[in-house]
């Protein structure tokens, strides 16, 4: 793994990403299935998709998704223990209040770790591949991620994104972390301590 396939995700991908993921309800979420079927198919209505594939993380449980085989010269958008606060989720928030939320997890993380066909990411990895977005707007629907309500919502994105452009051969990539949250933000995630565990293997033609 060459250290310049990785670069941090621009904030305008972030901000695709989730109003990709958002969009899905619980029931077709390509997060909350162990399946990477799903996760390929659901790909196929990512805003990005000549160019990306949106790797989701694990709402809750621990996943190994198996994907087959990628087109070379696809990106992998890699995202670890990262948040959105939408006004969907938190009613009459402003944005300073949403961006409290977003990033909760950076005050409250107790370990993460990356691997890419078996190294560590090591090093300052916040500094690196931190992306803080800009306000922006998703969609929800019936029974959505999170309990938000359906509909339009405003939205801020806070956490690590990673863009990986893999070579031809077998891969995997694993990550796992958590976060010790604060009592009143439990109740909207399906997890408490937040754990995050899940590996993609896959390869490139």
């Amino acid at each position: 793994m060459a250290s310049d396939n990785l670069s941090r995700a621009t904030q305008e991908v972030v901000q695709d990403y989730f109003r990709w993921l958002c969009k899905f309800s619980r029931s077709t979420n390509p997060a909350i299935h162990n399946d990477g079927d799903r996760t390929i198919a659901a790909n196929k209505s990512n805003p990005r998709g000549d160019e990306y594939i949106f790797l989701t993380p694990v709402i809750s449980g621990a996943f190994h998704r198996e994907l087959g085989t990628i087109q070379r010269g696809k990106k992998l958008l890699i995202t670890s223990l990262s948040f959105i606060g939408c006004e969907a989720e938190r009613p009459g928030s402003d944005v300073s209040q949403l961006y409290k939320f977003a990033d909760v997890d950076h005050d409250n993380i107790e370990y993460r770790r990356i691997e890419i066909d078996g190294r560590p990411l090591v090093g300052d990895l916040e500094n690196r591949f931190r992306v803080r977005t800009d306000p922006f707007e998703v969609e929800f629907p019936e029974k959505a991620l999170f309990g938000a309500r359906k509909g339009v919502s405003m939205a801020v994105a806070d956490g690590i994104y990673i863009v990986w452009g893999p070579g031809k051969g077998k891969h995997e990539i694993h990550v796992e972390g958590k976060i010790d949250l604060p009592d009143e933000e439990e109740d909207s995630l399906d997890t408490s301590p937040f754990t995050e565990f899940y590996t993609y293997t896959f390869g490139v033609e």
